[in-house]
């Protein structure tokens, strides 16, 4: 039995529809799916140049970067090292100098004191040999060189010349004994001597008992003729 011509038609032309928005779904499906591969095949492209471009920038911006900060670490590094080397010499110098001038200064005060105890010890002499002669001619104003004597061979550090001087003084053969007391008391007052104070120096500055005994019977053997 025949359909309905209507239906019939009607059918067709639904199922020619269905075809063709089948169809054209179907194209649009691919062109889709075409667009899709391109996107991501540029994306895939470009992310792949952006990663090399990236991999070269670092590859020769980031050694420079580092090259860069080692040198200027080197500067600041021989910058240090140039101004340490520089204070370390400063100081050097100044120490070297310091102990060059207390050096020279030591050996100069050590020279100055052995000059000064040598002069001392020829004015010892000099004073010596003039109360001697003095002495000899009976002369009480001998007493003064022979005191000043004395106390120059303190000065000096003459223990062997004060010794000697100190018993010639004191002798009863030829010593101070041969004068007067008025004669003592007056070269004594004419020559201003403070035989007191050179005898207590003399004792004061030797440890030396045979020098002390001396000092003190020289003193005592002035009191008595003063």
């Amino acid at each position: 039995m025949i359909e309905n011509p209507k239906v019939v038609h009607d059918t067709i032309r639904v199922v020619k529809t269905i075809a063709d928005t089948i169809k054209h779904s179907s194209t649009e499906s691919i062109d889709l799916l075409g667009k899709m591969d391109s996107f991501y095949n540029n994306a895939w492209t470009k992310l792949i140049l952006v990663i090399t471009i990236a991999f070269t920038i670092i590859g020769i911006v980031v050694p420079l970067l580092i090259q860069w900060y080692q040198k200027r670490e080197l500067k600041i590094g021989e910058d240090k090292l140039r101004e340490d080397i520089k204070n370390a010499i400063a100081v050097a110098t100044a120490d070297f100098t310091k102990y060059v001038d207390e050096q020279v200064q030591k050996k100069f005060n050590e020279l100055d004191e052995k000059v000064s105890k040598h002069l001392a010890n020829l004015d010892g002499k000099t004073f010596q040999l003039q109360g001697q002669i003095l002495f000899s001619q009976g002369d009480h104003s001998s007493i003064g060189p022979l005191l000043v004597a004395l106390e120059s061979f303190a000065k000096a550090d003459r223990l062997t010349n004060l010794k000697n001087l100190l018993r010639f003084s004191i002798s009863d053969e030829y010593g101070l004994t041969l004068f007067t007391k008025e004669e003592v008391e007056k070269a004594i007052e004419e020559q201003n001597i403070d035989y007191k104070n050179i005898l207590g120096d003399i004792k004061e500055k030797f440890d030396d008992g045979e020098v002390k005994r001396l000092c003190k019977k020289l003193e005592t053997l002035l009191n008595s003729l003063s």
